[in-house]
């Protein structure tokens, strides 16, 4: 990709492909919600769609691609840290937002006493939220350094999370924290590539990003197990955390090899 086409990526917002993504991810709660909380009619209209994609998918496949030239650098010894540092965060953040969208249902379900359909009507917003937090985080993309951006965000996604440790409060705290943890992963990325330039660094994040829910989701349900419902909103918070704290390694980096250059 050239400069030209980096800077209209770091100015774009979410990609075609990523809103799609956020419109099913609104969708599918409404679907269990008007299914009255049966998983059965969702999953099987999933799949009807899935086998009228499939021809659509099959076409796609014998249209030829046009190999684009990629420079590639190895990465020196700091520059492997700050990767190392970027890998940790893509894979908290991920873990965050899937533990978000998975538990939230149940945390509504037992905090509100509703049904499980009440419940995931409500995780909606969240993705509603989440949605209109990516249009927004792109004109603040073009007024804040993304270290600024991403680190805001986080901070005020924990005190979202913390305001849904009170029952009454949690469907708009869980609101709030879509608005919230939307930049985060796009404005990441236009980080990384200002830190870190190179195809071999994205690839690497985005391999190792999306094995954080397999990790923390598990940590979110033992601790659900061990102390209740209310355990779920706490120990979000304390993945948000810890993802804050893993922003600040390569912020601190930037920042001192910025210092060292002045």
């Amino acid at each position: 990709m050239g400069v030209h086409g980096l800077r209209r990526t770091q100015r774009l917002g979410p990609e075609p492909a990523q809103r799609e993504h956020r419109a099913d991810a609104v969708l599918a709660p409404l679907a269990v919600g008007l299914a009255d909380g049966d998983f059965h009619q969702p999953l099987l209209g999933c799949a009807v769609l899935a086998a009228l994609l499939l021809p659509v998918v099959l076409v796609l496949r014998a249209v030829p691609t046009m190999p684009v030239p990629v420079e590639e650098t190895a990465p020196g010894g700091r520059a492997r840290l700050l990767l190392f540092g970027f890998v940790a965060l893509f894979f908290t953040y991920v873990g965050l937002e899937g533990g978000v969208g998975s538990w939230e249902v149940t945390h509504l379900k037992d905090a509100l006493d509703i049904s499980t359909a009440s419940a995931a009507r409500l995780t909606a917003l969240f993705w509603v939220s989440f949605t209109v937090g990516r249009l927004v985080s792109a004109a603040l993309a073009l007024q804040m350094p993304p270290a600024r951006l991403v680190t805001g965000a986080l901070v005020l996604a924990a005190v979202s999370l913390a305001l849904a440790t009170v029952p009454g409060a949690a469907p708009l705290a869980y609101t709030l924290a879509g608005l919230f943890l939307a930049p985060v992963f796009t404005t990441g990325l236009v980080w990384l590539t200002r830190t870190v330039p190179g195809r071999g660094a994205t690839t690497l994040v985005f391999a190792s990003a999306f094995l954080g829910p397999v990790l923390f989701s598990p940590v979110v349900g033992a601790f659900k197990d061990a102390y209740g419902s209310p355990a779920i909103p706490v120990t979000l918070l304390g993945i948000t955390l810890l993802c804050l704290a893993v922003a600040a390694g390569p912020g601190r980096a930037v920042h001192t090899s910025r210092e060292r250059a002045g």
